[in-house]
């Protein structure tokens, strides 16, 4: 096999989880009397920590951002955090990476006590050796920190690891571990993005993810 351990992204890579994401985000700017900035696309939202979206795309600084976030959540926590699904083919992938023998973890910007809900609703729990994520408290607001997180929690080094995302966040993250990235275009990035990154492998399906990491037949 070409890599012995696998890092997934959740949004965008393991689920389709906009619904939730978005519906999250409206609520929390209804609430505060705010709307998207006109020419800003929503979709820049699906990724990154959501402190970088209140600040980057809306504009929002100090208390507000943390108000934003807490309103955020208590959508999330209301339904929100089921709004998704699984993408076509992970389920397969997932099962065909374990009987091989690559060691599967999650390494998410969401927080990981979503992450591990999430996991336990549809059953993938157990597909995963470990899932990591971010934190409540802001102590790991980027995806090196939830990289390094996730690394040392399931006591394992970068060497031999690669990372499958869908944003440039995934890509950046995993480059400054020296980590490929397996870039995959189903979710919120786009192939120019992920290739404009850097991602080592662009997959368009999820059997690709898999060919790739196990280094069989892949169409380039």
């Amino acid at each position: 096999m070409r890599y012995k351990t696998a890092l997934f992204d959740m949004d965008g890579t393991v689920m389709k989880t906009d619904p939730g994401v978005l519906g999250g985000f409206h609520f929390a700017l209804d609430t505060m009397g705010l709307s998207v900035p006109e020419g800003v696309d929503e979709r820049l939202f699906l990724g990154p920590s959501l402190e970088f979206s209140f600040s980057k795309y809306i504009g929002l600084q100090g208390e507000d951002v943390q108000r934003a976030i807490d309103l955020y959540r208590q959508y999330y926590r209301g339904g929100g955090i089921f709004q998704c699904e699984v993408y076509p083919g992970v389920r397969e992938l997932l099962a065909r990476l374990k009987a091989a023998g690559v060691r599967c973890l999650v390494a998410s910007s969401k927080p990981e006590p979503f992450v591990r809900q999430i996991l336990e609703k549809f059953q993938l729990t157990d597909s995963f050796l470990f899932a990591g994520g971010s934190d409540f408290e802001g102590r790991r607001p980027t995806k090196e920190s939830v990289i390094a997180h996730t690394l040392s929690s399931a006591g394992l080094t970068a060497e031999g690891c690669v990372m499958v995302g869908d944003r440039l966040y995934d890509v950046e993250g995993a480059g400054l571990f020296n980590m490929d990235c397996i870039g995959v275009t189903w979710g919120y990035g786009t192939r120019q993005e992920l290739q404009n990154a850097g991602a080592a492998f662009i997959a368009d399906t999820a059997e690709e993810v898999g060919n790739i990491i196990l280094e069989e037949t892949y169409g380039a």
